[in-house]
């Protein structure tokens, strides 16, 4: 687990509280601080984190860094964004670019084409007719694994996908046709983004699945 700056200018103390003298001071946002090398409650119950940071050992207010899964970029800044992709343009297209632009190995006991690896899915008989999100790290419509529920329904409704049904665990939108659709219904839409949520609310996996498909 590392520990991540989400502000600039961020005093990394001697302890775990204001009181303690500062012993550095990380001067930009995104800065990777190292690996979490412990967390203790100081007063009125405020957090901190333990890091190594520049050969000291200090700690930083948890209201001012992220502990992510990931490695350390060689100029120690993250760049949480430059990684992640926005997946709805795979849907209804061929599998070739998704699957190796994705990084993603062939199921052969799929009934369909299915390739995934440990947090993306695609699958389909002649085109990517479904695709699966079930960690963190790329979205579909802007959405990604771990939001939290009343941020998903602000980003979809910019995104002008209508909610279609909903349930204590459950969010179901209909997606409007994209100009690479090969299918649609009537009413201009041609797939569903199915959202499920976890006792927490927060988004536990994202699922766009096409309607109508055409055959090949």
């Amino acid at each position: 687990m590392m520990v991540f700056t989400t502000a600039g200018k961020v005093n990394l103390r001697k302890g775990p509280g204001k009181e303690n003298k500062v012993s550095t001071v990380a001067q930009k946002k995104n800065t990777c601080l190292g690996e979490l090398l412990d967390a203790q409650l100081g007063k009125k119950g405020t957090v901190w984190f333990q890091v190594e940071y520049k050969n000291k050992e200090c700690w930083i207010m948890a209201d001012f860094a992220e502990v992510v899964v990931g490695e350390i970029d060689y100029d120690d800044t993250r760049r949480p964004d430059r990684n992640k992709k926005e997946l709805k343009g795979y849907y209804l297209r061929s599998f070739e670019f998704a699957q190796e632009d994705l990084a993603l190995e062939e199921n052969p006991d799929a009934d369909a084409t299915e390739y995934s690896n440990d947090g993306i899915r695609i699958s389909g008989l002649y085109y990517i007719e479904e695709l699966e999100l079930t960690s963190e790290g790329h979205t579909l419509y802007g959405v990604e694994v771990g939001d939290k529920l009343k941020d998903v329904k602000k980003t979809l409704k910019k995104a002008n996908l209508l909610l279609d049904d909903e349930s204590d665990d459950e969010c179901t939108y209909r997606v409007p046709v994209s100009p690479y659709s090969l299918s649609a219904d009537d009413e201009g839409f041609d797939g569903v983004l199915i959202i499920t949520f976890d006792e927490n609310g927060r988004v536990e996996s994202i699922l766009l699945r096409a309607e109508n498909v055409p055959e090949e």
